[in-house]
């Protein structure tokens, strides 16, 4: 759950939120989805590196989600 505060927080702020939000979903995901992940990677091709897959995925993730909040709906 977010806390009420950020709404009195600035945009640097949001941007913690969010990438604790998505550390917080990537190690989940590592967590408990360890049979689903790698079951993906081995379809993925050309990805040799899960790890590195991650990581440019949280980047996007980020700023997909700090634009979403710079520029609402």
């Amino acid at each position: 759950m977010i806390e009420p505060e950020i709404a009195f927080g600035d945009l640097e702020d949001c941007m913690e939120v969010v990438e604790c939000y998505i550390k917080f979903l990537v190690k989940y995901c590592l967590d408990n989805l360890a049979d689903d992940i790698e079951f993906f990677a081995n379809r993925q091709g050309g990805q040799k590196d899960l790890k590195e897959y991650l990581i440019r995925l949280k980047k996007k993730l980020l700023l997909y989600f700090c634009l979403k909040l710079m520029i609402p709906d």
